[in-house]
C-alpha cells in the first residue's frame, strides 16, 4: 500500500493517472511481496519521459468514455509498452485479462518482455509459442548492406574483430533473437526484414540504412496466383525504419533512394493485407461462425469479390549442393509429395528406432526438424477429429501395398483437380498449362521432376516470381484419373 492507495482500492473505469502513478512510484511492488530495485526505478524515470506518459490522464479520460478509442502517435512515443500499463491499472479491478496483439510474433514477444522487464513481473516461458518458419531469401537489399560491409572491412582493419553482425528475421531461434537485443562490447550490425520496421525497440542503435523496398507477397484471385515481388515501401514504413535509430541515443537514417522517389512514388500507407492475401481459410471460418454468405460481410476493406468464389527440406546457399545430394535418399520421380513422403517416415522411423542422435540426424539429411514435428502434430490432431466424426478408428493404409503410392497419388488428384496442369510437347521441356485459367508455367528447379515431363500433374501452388514457377508437383497420375476426378467433382 503506497499512502493508502492499493491494488484494491482501484475502480473499474474510475482509475486516475495520479493513483496509478502512486502505486508505481512506490517502494514495494503493487503484486507481490517485495521491494523494487534501483534498476526498477531508473527504468521508471526513463518511462516518465515518453511523449505518451504525459498525456497519459488524457488517455484514461478518453478511454472512460468511449467503447472504441483509435490512438495514433510517431514513433518512439511509448505506445506499445505504456498504454498496455496504463490500461492494466484500470481494468484491474474487473479481474479480467487485457490482451494486447502484435502484428509479428517476434514483436508479440519483445514487447511482452520489455512491459515484463518495466513492471518487474517474471515472464513464463509457458507463455512463448514456436515460431513458424518464413522465407529467408538473398534480397537485394541484403546484399547492398553486405557489399557495404565488405568495403568497410577493406578499407577499415581495425574494424575486423571489433563488429558483430547479426540477422533478424521471424524464423530465427529465440536465444539467437535474444543476441539482438542483448549487450554488446562491439559495434553491432543488424540484418534484418521489415519485420524490425514496427513495435521493435532495440538499444543503440545508431544509423539505419533503408533502401526503400520490400519483398511483397500478393494474390491474383482470377489467377488463383500468388506473387512475391520486391516492391517500393509505403511513406508510412519510410518514417517507421527511420524511427528505428535515434530511439535511445542520436542516430541517422541512410535513404538509398532519392527525395522525388518519396514524394512521388511511396504511396501515404500501404495497403491492407486483407487485399493483397489469399484469404480462403479465413473464408471459411467465417462460414463455420455463421456468416454464410460471404459477400455481404461488413469488412474494413472488401476483398476482391472473385475471393469468394473460388517447407521439410533445408537447402542453405552456401551447403546448396551438398543438400541436394542428401535428398536424393529420400527421392521419388513420380511425385514431390511422395519425396516429402518419404523423408517424413524416415523421420517417424528413425526417432522410434533411437538409435541415433536426432539433432545429428536433422543436420546430416537437410530436415527441419521443427517442421517435422509440427507435421506429426497437426497429423494426430487431423486424425482425431476425423475418428471424431466418424465414430470409429481410422484405417492406416499398409505402406507395403503395391499400389500405396497409387491410391495417395489418386487422393492428391481428387483432391485437387482445381490445382491440375497438362504438359504440352510443343512448348518444350518442363512447360506447362493449368487446367483453370490456361496460365503457362514452368516445373520449379527445386522440384524432383525436372525433365520427367509428366503428361499431367497436380501441383500445390502457382507462385509469380521472375517466371510462373509450380511448386510441389504430383506427376503420376495420368489424364483419365485426373477426368476421373473432374467428372466426379
Amino acid at each position: 500500500m503506497t499512502g493508502g492507495i492499493s491494488m484494491r482500492s482501484l475502480k473499474h473505469h474510475m482509475t486516475t493517472a495520479e493513483e496509478a502513478m502512486a502505486l508505481e512510484d512506490g517502494e514495494a511492488h503493487p503484486l507481490r511481496a517485495g521491494l523494487h530495485s534501483a534498476k526498477y526505478f531508473e527504468i521508471l524515470k526513463a518511462r516518465r519521459q515518453l511523449p505518451v506518459s504525459e498525456r497519459r490522464q488524457d488517455f484514461l479520460n478518453v478511454y472512460h468514455s468511449n467503447q472504441v478509442t483509435v490512438l495514433s502517435g510517431d514513433t518512439g512515443s511509448g505506445k506499445s509498452t505504456q498504454i498496455p500499463q496504463f490500461v492494466f491499472f484500470d481494468e484491474f479491478a474487473s479481474g479480467k485479462v487485457v490482451a494486447c496483439t502484435q502484428p509479428r510474433r517476434l514483436a508479440a514477444i519483445s514487447v511482452a518482455r520489455r512491459v515484463a522487464d518495466e513492471m518487474r513481473w517474471e515472464m513464463l516461458h509457458s507463455l512463448h509459442t514456436c515460431i513458424i518458419i518464413d522465407e529467408d531469401e538473398r534480397t537485394v537489399s541484403t546484399d547492398i548492406l553486405m557489399a557495404l560491409l565488405k568495403i568497410a572491412i577493406v578499407s577499415r582493419p581495425d574494424l575486423k574483430g571489433s563488429l558483430e553482425v547479426l540477422p533478424l528475421y521471424s524464423s530465427l531461434s529465440p536465444s539467437d533473437q535474444d543476441k539482438v537485443f542483448g549487450k554488446s562490447s562491439v559495434r553491432k550490425c543488424i540484418v534484418t526484414t521489415n519485420i524490425a520496421e514496427t513495435s521493435l525497440t532495440i538499444d543503440g542503435i545508431a544509423y539505419v540504412i533503408d533502401p526503400g523496398v520490400v519483398k511483397r507477397s500478393g494474390y491474383n484471385p482470377r489467377a488463383g496466383l500468388r506473387t512475391l515481388l520486391t516492391a517500393p515501401i509505403s511513406k508510412a514504413s519510410a518514417q517507421q525504419r527511420a524511427g528505428r535509430a535515434g530511439r535511445t541515443r542520436p542516430g541517422v537514417c541512410f535513404r538509398l533512394y532519392e527525395a522525388d522517389t518519396y514524394d512521388e512514388v511511396f504511396l501515404s500507407y500501404g495497403p491492407p493485407g486483407i487485399l493483397e492475401s489469399e484469404i480462403t481459410s479465413e473464408i471459411l471460418l467465417l462460414m463455420n461462425m455463421g456468416f454464410h454468405d460471404v459477400s455481404k460481410f461488413d469488412f474494413i476493406d472488401c476483398p476482391h469479390p472473385e475471393v469468394y468464389l473460388r517447407s521439410i527440406f533445408l537447402r542453405p546457399y552456401a551447403q546448396r549442393y551438398v543438400a541436394d545430394a542428401a535428398r536424393v535418399q529420400f527421392f521419388s520421380p513420380l511425385s514431390d509429395h511422395m519425396t516429402q513422403l518419404n523423408a517424413l517416415h524416415a523421420y517417424v522411423r528413425t526417432k522410434l528406432q533411437q538409435r541415433m542422435d536426432m539433432k545429428q540426424w536433422h543436420f546430416d539429411a537437410f530436415l527441419s526438424q521443427r517442421t517435422l514435428q509440427k507435421i506429426v502434430q497437426v497429423r494426430a490432431q487431423l486424425k482425431g477429429i476425423a475418428q471424431g466424426l466418424l465414430n470409429e478408428p481410422l484405417k492406416a493404409l499398409n505402406f507395403m501395398d503395391k499400389d500405396y503410392s497409387v491410391k495417395i497419388r489418386k487422393t492428391l488428384a481428387w483432391s485437387f483437380f482445381y490445382h491440375s496442369a497438362f504438359h504440352r510437347e510443343d512448348e518444350g521441356d518442363d512447360l506447362y498449362v493449368t487446367v483453370h485459367g490456361s496460365h503457362p508455367a514452368g516445373v520449379h528447379p527445386d522440384s524432383a521432376l525436372v525433365g520427367l515431363n509428366h503428361e499431367w500433374v497436380v501441383y500445390d501452388i502457382f507462385v509469380y516470381l521472375d517466371e510462373n514457377l509450380s511448386r510441389k508437383r504430383n506427376g503420376a497420375l495420368r489424364q483419365p484419373n485426373v477426368k476421373a476426378a473432374l467428372d466426379r467433382a
